[in-house]
């Protein structure tokens, strides 16, 4: 099985940008991706051209880019991680959800997906104990949700 190309930075906010434009059913313009980032349309192709090179957009000429399947999944992925590593910023350290969306911004790269994972599953775990202590004491128990220790 071949291993994905590595993303950069940039990369990454560009699928995400493409995915936030399909999930409203539309087509990623190239001029709506400068705008959206602020930069050129020279730029924007060349992002986008990047993408497309290595298979996770497809451009039509006339209607814009939109997420090839493996484009889709990677740009989800790339999402999950950076919501759970938000959640996890403002609900620990308290952080407002700015400051937290540009914390995760640039540990989205740095963690691992075993990492965010971990951070998923402590997030999950600590949600079940606050269940089960909010259940009153007389009344039976019942576990929701089981973990390996291990993870």
């Amino acid at each position: 099985m071949e291993s994905p190309t590595a993303l950069n930075a940039v990369q990454e906010e560009y699928l995400i940008a493409a995915l936030l434009f399909e999930k409203r059913n539309f087509r990623v313009p190239i001029a709506a991706l400068a705008k959206h980032f602020g930069i050129h349309f020279c730029f924007a192709r060349a992002a986008v051209n990047g993408l497309v090179k290595i298979g996770l957009l497809e451009l039509s000429p006339h209607s814009g880019a939109r997420l090839t399947v493996e484009g889709g999944v990677r740009a989800r992925d790339i999402e999950r991680r950076r919501t759970a590593i938000v959640e996890a910023l403002s609900e620990t350290l308290d952080l407002d959800m700015k400051t937290a969306e540009e914390a995760a911004r640039n540990m989205r790269r740095a963690l691992s997906r075993s990492d965010v994972n971990r951070i998923m599953c402590s997030r999950l775990r600590l949600r079940q104990s606050t269940l089960m202590d909010s259940v009153e004491p007389n009344s039976e128990r019942r576990t929701i949700v089981s973990f390996p220790s291990s993870v």
